[in-house]
């Protein structure tokens, strides 16, 4: 991920959770305003240069780790999801535009967050 936006250029970026796409489009879309959890925790996982740059203010991580023994009926990171809600179990999300978003992505309730480290 962090190298992403220097090899990838104009092209679209997909970014996948246990074989299934949950978010893409174009690059710097994707990597400076991710929608969905996942992207966000990647992104989060980023190291901080400290002296150069600030954490973003909303960076996550999953609330739990990967069960590989099981494949939720739901949305597949609902299990780790730091936002997910009864919905997200019940429904598994197709990749699409729901809500304002730039990108396709496969959530129920996406939301942009400050994830990515910002320069001082």
């Amino acid at each position: 991920m962090a190298t992403a936006r220097y090899i990838g250029g104009d092209a679209e970026l997909s970014v996948l959770y246990r074989g299934t796409v949950v978010e893409r489009g174009p690059v710097e879309t994707v990597l400076a305003d991710p929608v969905h959890p996942y992207t966000q925790c990647l992104l989060s996982a980023i190291p901080v240069l400290h002296g150069l740059e600030r954490a973003g203010a909303d960076r996550l991580v999953p609330t739990e780790p990967l069960d590989e023994r099981t494949e939720p009926a739901g949305c597949l990171f609902a299990p780790r999801c730091p936002f997910a809600q009864e919905s997200c179990t019940a429904t598994r999300p197709e990749l699409g535009h729901l809500g304002a978003t730039a990108q396709e992505h496969a959530c129920l309730y996406p939301t942009s967050r400050q994830v990515v480290a910002q320069a001082l």
